[in-house]
């Protein structure tokens, strides 16, 4: 074989490929930052080592008008790396970046892959609110943490969920808790991605002046209701009356048992949310939220 042949093998053998990972999507919430990569493995293929590895993006303005042009510098810890890491992910809801490898003999590969994130926003806000044993309350603030670019694919799941009359809102939901208890939200955005808020609600619960001992343990169902409610008590205290209000307070439905009561129908009520509240030999012991479908 001739030496020429020699040098023609080595080079067709040699050929450079650029491998930029391919595209993907990429959840950002802390604990997953120190995995933000991109590259392949590895990014050069073939070739005369050592490699050079150069990233770009196409340059853009932080914003309409401005001077500022962000560049493949400013999004990764450094443009020279095989795998580097994405250090701004706040700036685009995704980018194409482009990779271009140069092998020791001077032979040139390109490759590009398209990365999306799923970037959150959150506050560490909290609201306090104090409501009697028995009584509910409803929560109206915006959430404490928000997808950055689109927030109609989210879907939320408030803890613990058991004492909400619902658990998946965003916001306007009843809480009905027996003990002081803080609220937070779990996210999911479209691509599975899962971001969890800081304790957001503290909702506490005062103490009705009577022993533990004779506190009514009270669980009604179902609720939503559509016409009978039944309830169910540990008969610790008798409970005697039962009244119905809207939420401005007007009594729609009373129902009163000198033996104890443990249902009431609200079928002649009109739909809507309204107050559940217990008595006892004329106290209030109790008041919760029921939704009367």
């Amino acid at each position: 074989m001739s030496f020429f042949s020699i040098i023609y093998l080595n080079l067709t053998f040699a050929q450079l490929t650029a491998h930029a990972g391919g595209d993907r999507h990429l959840c950002t919430h802390p604990d997953s930052l120190n995995a933000l990569i991109i590259g392949g493995n590895p990014s050069a293929l073939g070739g005369v080592s050592p490699y050079s590895y150069e990233w770009s993006i196409e340059p853009f303005d932080l914003y309409s008008g401005s001077n500022i042009t962000i560049t493949a510098s400013d999004v990764l810890n450094d443009t020279s790396l095989a795998n580097p890491n994405i250090i701004d992910f706040t700036i685009k809801e995704s980018f194409k970046f482009k990779l271009k490898v140069i092998d020791d003999i001077g032979q040139v590969a390109f490759d590009s892959c398209i990365v999306s994130f799923s970037s959150y926003a959150k506050t560490m806000m909290t609201y306090t609110y104090s409501i009697p044993y028995g009584d509910s309350i409803l929560l109206t603030k915006d959430v404490n943490i928000e997808w950055l670019f689109d927030n109609d694919s989210l879907t939320y799941d408030w803890t613990p969920g058991e004492t909400l009359s619902d658990s998946t809102l965003i916001t306007d939901f009843w809480a009905s808790p027996d003990t002081t208890t803080w609220y937070s939200v779990k996210v999911t955005d479209k691509y599975g991605c899962v971001a969890h808020g800081a304790p957001y609600y503290h909702v506490i619960v005062q103490s009705l002046g009577i022993d533990n001992n004779e506190k009514p343990e009270v669980s009604i169902f179902p609720n939503p209701v559509k016409d009978i409610l039944y309830i169910k008590h540990n008969n610790k205290v008798l409970i005697d009356e039962l009244k119905v209000s809207d939420l401005n307070g007007k009594i729609i439905l009373r129902k009163q048992q000198d033996y104890g009561i443990t249902f009431i129908d609200v079928s002649g009520a009109p739909s809507g949310i309204y107050s559940l509240i217990f008595y006892s030999k004329r106290n209030k012991i109790f008041e919760t939220k029921i939704i009367i479908k």
